[in-house]
């Protein structure tokens, strides 16, 4: 039996093992632990065990697989929980066509709800994980990054000079030891970021892929691109929105123009004066009607869009 107080430094000797660069680097750990043999023979006898199946657990062995950075099955044990605990709610189905009918309908409404979270921006850890990573590449140049061809591209190290990282955008990889499993890395960010590039592992950052996510999960009821828009965000920028906001004034004055004109005289209307204070009301009246009809549209809208989202069950 091995004392509490050893299990730590011995988890510490085996995940050195775990993560280990190279081929000495393993050499030389693994021969630390085999020399332990003689104090603790059961936790050497266990590792060596495991050691036989080396190329499936020690990360070195496995940098040719796309991982996107997760080594463990965490994906397979969450779609396990979210079936037993929210979709058959810890109950077992009646039948079989009663299990078929909550795999097909309540967890498909569920994984629908899940994407439009991220359609519409409502995870914050995600927001907050882009700006940590982009703020690791403040010391990046744009004009040092290469276009080594349609799909791969380079990028300087951050820390060593005269190296650089190799990116393939399509696939979603990058040289980095981050990157190399398909995870997604500050140089990756740096190139989503500055050079608006789409990559597969990147998360949901623009409106552009907010909006494929919906699409995906509303397919043809899926409303138009600028329904994902932030409060703080547009399509084509500042000068879009200035525009916008422009035009809208403009339509405002001269449908108050229009009002007025119509507006037969009065007999007590006799000086400038009452004149400028008519002509003030009525411009003060035809911008409260044009606000109330863009607001009833907008709920129109909203109320259309509700209908089409199913709701929880």
């Amino acid at each position: 039996m091995v004392l509490k107080e050893k299990r730590l430094p011995l988890m510490r000797m085996f995940q050195k093992v775990l993560y280990a660069t190279d081929e000495v680097n393993l050499n030389e750990e693994t021969s630390n632990i085999l020399n332990l043999r003689d104090e603790f023979p059961n936790f050497v006898k266990r590792f060596e065990n495991y050691f036989k199946r080396k190329n499936e657990w020690v990360l070195m062995f496995r940098r040719d697989i796309i991982t996107r950075g997760n080594n463990t099955n965490n994906y397979a044990e969450a779609c396990i929980r979210i079936l037993k605990e929210i979709i058959l709610n810890r109950t077992k189905a009646y039948n079989v066509v009663a299990l078929v009918e909550f795999i097909c309908y309540v967890w498909e409404d569920y994984l629908i709800l899940r994407i439009l979270d991220h359609a519409h921006n409502r995870r914050d850890n995600i927001q907050r994980n882009y700006a940590k990573l982009c703020s690791r590449t403040l010391n990046f140049n744009i004009d040092q990054v290469t276009l080594i061809s349609e799909t791969c591209y380079s990028v300087p190290s951050s820390n060593t000079e005269n190296s650089v990282y190799t990116i393939d955008i399509q696939i979603g990889v990058c040289d980095c030891y981050v990157g190399y499993t398909g995870a997604f890395c500050k140089h990756q960010a740096f190139l989503h970021k500055h050079l608006n590039l789409s990559l597969p592992n990147a998360p949901p950052i623009s409106v552009t892929e907010r909006y494929v996510l919906g699409k995906l999960a509303l397919g043809d009821k899926c409303p138009s691109q600028s329904w994902f828009l932030g409060l703080k965000e547009n399509e084509n920028g500042i000068q879009f929105q200035e525009e916008s906001e422009r035009s809208n004034i403009d339509n405002v004055v001269n449908h108050a123009s229009n009002h007025i004109e119509s507006f037969t005289r009065p007999k007590d209307i006799l000086n400038k004066n009452d004149t400028n204070a008519f002509q003030s009301f009525a411009n003060d009246e035809v911008a409260s009607n044009n606000a109330n009809d863009v607001l009833e549209k907008e709920f129109l809208r909203i109320k259309e869009f509700l209908n089409d989202v199913p709701l929880r069950r």
